[in-house]
């Protein structure tokens, strides 16, 4: 009987499994405000609300669930924000996902924002004044897109944070908003700790309110597929076999 040799039996998994590895998420914050209590602040988070203005759990809109986070901006000189810290991150994608709606088309009523552990703003972007969305040009100040927004609906923004190369590249529910754009030039230490969300609507007489729900912030991990580890395990069995039946 021909017996089947342990290099032959490497060479066929070679040739028969995929030994590249599966990108996937490693997930460093997640948070649907579910599990909180409406008319609260977030457990866990970081609120400032001035007179006339709140952050606060809200069961009267969400994206899914019961719950989101409620920003609301009646004051003409103070503004309401909420940012929660996460494992800083120091090189490497960063990448932000988060529901968004805005009440009103013509406040700049939600900041989102990364920033790194010194609490400075890497990049972002914003419901503008004007209907759409901008972002967060390098020298800090913000730049109207081409996508435009409307009121009282949900957005879903992806926001990927290139902490090697200092960029960020943002999408609105699928459409690419900006592709490479520079971190702010006044940052100080390229890495990733915290999230910010902020309202600069002002003015009592047109509130600006905002909503947030589904907020996720992830970065690549490497790890093998279950098939391939699957395929080495059983390999491995059958050489174990083979060399016994060659003793």
């Amino acid at each position: 009987m021909t017996s089947i040799k342990p290099y032959l039996l490497l060479a066929g998994l070679s040739s028969s499994a995929c030994f590249a590895p599966a990108i996937r998420a490693t997930t460093l914050l997640s948070e649907t405000f579910d599990s909180m209590t409406a008319g609260l602040a977030p457990t866990g988070w970081t609120v400032n609300q001035p007179v006339d203005t709140s952050a606060l759990v809200t069961d009267a809109k969400s994206s899914s669930g019961p719950n989101s986070l409620h920003l609301n901006d009646g004051s003409a000189t103070g503004s309401p924000s909420a940012s929660v810290f996460f494992d800083s991150v120091t090189a490497g994608l960063v990448t932000v996902n988060v529901d968004i709606l805005a009440s009103v088309t013509n406040k700049d009523s939600l900041y989102v924002k990364l920033r790194n552990t010194s609490n400075q703003d890497l990049g972002g972007i914003r419901f503008n004044t004007n209907g759409t969305f901008a972002y967060m040009a390098t020298d800090g100040t913000w730049t109207a897109s081409s996508i435009t927004y409307s009121a009282n609906t949900w957005y879903s923004v992806e926001i990927t944070y290139d902490l090697d190369n200092k960029t960020y590249s943002a999408s609105v529910s699928g459409t690419a908003l900006i592709t490479d754009t520079g971190f702010r030039s006044t940052v100080s230490s390229f890495n990733a700790g915290s999230m910010l969300f902020q309202s600069l609507a002002g003015g009592p007489a047109s509130t600006g309110e905002a909503f947030v729900d589904n907020l996720m912030v992830s970065i690549p991990s490497t790890i093998p597929e279950p098939s391939t580890m699957a395929g080495i395990a059983g390999t491995a069995a059958l050489l174990g076999a083979c060399c016994r039946r060659r003793r």
